[in-house]
């Protein structure tokens, strides 16, 4: 019965039009320029630079907020030239044998990045951003970015620019 149902499937897909669906073109494409040259994108502290599972997050981050905000036959290519993620690791925790990030009102974060705005394929808007939240602190665990998450003031910064730049105009 089975075989008879899948048989009967195929024919059909093919007889409509074809094989596969061809995957449409992402909402949202992110390259990392230079990551090894970033101000502070690590989370632990140790090097100058990016680690990688920190640019994963800002990636998927740009995707998800894409898919949420961007309206339908608008896509966007973001160029991210440097991070310096909020607060700063400090030494001394380090003597204690802890890798901690410790978060104070003048180590806000701060992307800087280059965009294209394209409809249908065609760019109709392009520009240099410098992203930053001087208010980081007066807003931990909002719109769904908890706490725990250490990159959750990173993420509400982009969910705040992509507000403010894509659905407010």
């Amino acid at each position: 019965m089975r075989s008879i149902l899948f048989a009967a499937l195929t024919t059909l897909d093919l007889a409509v039009g074809g094989s596969r669906p061809i995957a449409a073109e992402p909402r949202v494409t992110v390259e990392f320029t230079q990551p090894e040259n970033f101000r502070d994108a690590t989370l632990s502290g140790r090097h100058r630079g990016a680690d990688e599972r920190v640019l994963n997050e800002l990636r998927t981050s740009f995707e998800y907020l894409g898919e949420r905000y961007l309206a339908p036959g608008l896509s966007l290519h973001v160029e991210v030239t440097d991070i310096d993620l909020a607060g700063r690791h400090e030494p001394w925790w380090r003597s204690q044998g802890y890798d901690m990030r410790v978060m104070r009102e003048i180590d806000w974060p701060s992307i800087n990045l280059n965009y294209e705005l394209r409809r249908n394929g065609t760019v109709i808007a392009s520009e240099k951003a410098r992203i930053t939240d001087p208010s980081y602190l007066q807003h931990p665990g909002r719109h769904g970015y908890g706490i725990r998450d250490p990159l959750y003031a990173e993420k509400y910064m982009l969910d705040l620019w992509f507000r403010q730049r894509f659905i407010d105009r």
